[in-house]
């Protein structure tokens, strides 16, 4: 929806519009805990739904932006030579209006009925897949690189977002003090999103280097906070991978824009959440699973930081990838007027 808005500073537009969901992580990660104490987990799940449900209100109000530019209304009809004509509203009288107008609705019904019974279930299902994705993007290597780089920062932000509270229990810390952990990443995110927005729309910063630079220090960080055990350390880490997590999130659309280009970035943007959902659901019990195996969360952190480290490698490697290709495809097109330049003057010698 926000692309739909705003066009010339779109990043620095999904920033501000993103820091919303770390001032609601910050408030409900200590509003949660002290409800789960006061009206147990059954109470608390139902006062988090019925909030949910008034988000229902706010998504009725985001209304598609109206064309300022008005246009004479005009209708269609068939002239007797079977030539159709547009006719222009004001032009015409009452009667002729009415006629025009009653022809019209009868051949739009008539064409709805027609066009119902041509399609099929297998016609419907691909318009559906078709409203979904854009099949050009699957011929793109780059694509690939960016649904890896998605793919493997949400094995490193799902152990970080459904381990951390457990650890740091298991460091013997409160679970009120273990509570300021989310709340802490949650407002070090509501400040780092709009930064990280206005420097996604400068246009002196490669936006690829950025992307890097913040899976990269997820993943340095959070190898590192497996060796400081202290309730101090334990927010410092937070507030890095807080302030670094807002950032890759934020500039995802940014480098889907940047090489897939503006009319492709829903599209692409759709196939990376997509493959972060797949991977979540496998990570989560996986890292519990390592965790009971080992008897500590040593090994799903260790698996946190490589996976955002590997990211952070495959992003700085998308502008390689897409020079190459470019660099292939006007090779191509240069083959192919150099053939056909050929082909005719071997036919201009055939006719002379």
């Amino acid at each position: 929806m926000v692309g739909l808005y705003f066009k010339h500073r779109l990043p620095l537009a999904i920033g501000l519009a993103m820091a919303g969901s770390g001032a609601g992580q910050f408030v409900l990660s200590i509003v949660t805990q002290l409800m789960v104490d006061r009206y147990g987990w059954r109470g608390t799940v139902m006062i988090l739904a019925a909030m949910s449900a008034n988000l229902c209100v706010a998504g009725a109000l985001l209304r598609p932006l109206n064309n300022t530019q008005t246009k004479p209304k005009q209708y269609e009809s068939i002239s007797s030579n079977g030539i159709l004509e547009s006719i222009e509203m004001d032009t015409l009288n009452r009667q002729t209006r009415h006629i025009i107008t009653r022809n019209s609705e009868i051949g739009v019904q008539n064409g709805e009925r027609s066009a119902q019974k041509k399609l099929g279930c297998v016609h419907s299902i691909k318009l559906f897949l078709q409203s979904l994705y854009d099949a050009s993007l699957f011929k793109e290597p780059v694509f690939y690189l960016i649904l890896l780089t998605g793919v493997f920062h949400a094995v490193g932000q799902t152990i970080v977002i459904i381990h951390m509270v457990k650890r740091a229990l298991e460091f013997r810390l409160s679970s009120t003090l273990s509570s300021f952990i989310p709340a802490l990443m949650g407002l070090s995110q509501l400040t780092a999103r709009p930064l990280w927005g206005a420097l996604g729309n400068s246009d002196k910063l490669a936006k690829y280097a950025l992307y890097a630079f913040c899976m990269a220090v997820c993943g340095i960080s959070s190898i590192i906070s497996n060796y400081t055990k202290s309730f101090t350390a334990q927010l410092l880490y937070i507030v890095v991978f807080g302030f670094c997590f807002g950032g890759y999130i934020i500039l995802i659309p940014v480098v889907v824009t940047h090489f897939l280009g503006a009319k492709r970035m829903g599209y692409g943007i759709t196939c990376v959440i997509q493959g972060q959902g797949v991977t979540a659901l496998f990570i989560g019990p996986l890292a519990g699973w390592m965790r009971d195996s080992s008897g500590a969360y040593d090994s799903s952190f260790w698996l946190c930081g490589i996976a955002f480290l590997i990211a952070a490698i495959i992003a700085l490697f998308l502008p390689v990838v897409d020079k190459m290709v470019m660099k292939r495809r006007k090779t191509s097109v240069s083959k192919r007027k150099t053939f056909r330049a050929g082909l005719s003057i071997n036919l201009g010698f055939q006719n002379s």
